[in-house]
């Protein structure tokens, strides 16, 4: 029932809130900085995470 509705069955008994599955997390290391521009992405639209986005695969592409 939990896959149908695409919840966790913690969700369907009552144990959490939390409506959706819950994605795996990845143990990774990050420093300060490279967490500073993960947020400041975060904030913008699509529009400009796109701009972002080209801008980083053409300086991976031109290595």
């Amino acid at each position: 029932m939990a896959d149908y509705f695409n919840t966790s069955i913690y969700y369907l008994v009552g144990y959490t809130d939390i409506d959706h599955k819950i994605e795996p997390v990845f143990n990774t290391e990050m420093n300060e900085k490279e967490y500073e521009h993960i947020m400041a992405y975060r904030k913008l639209n699509e529009k400009e995470k796109q701009s972002i986005d080209l801008v980083t695969e053409n300086y991976i592409a031109n290595k």
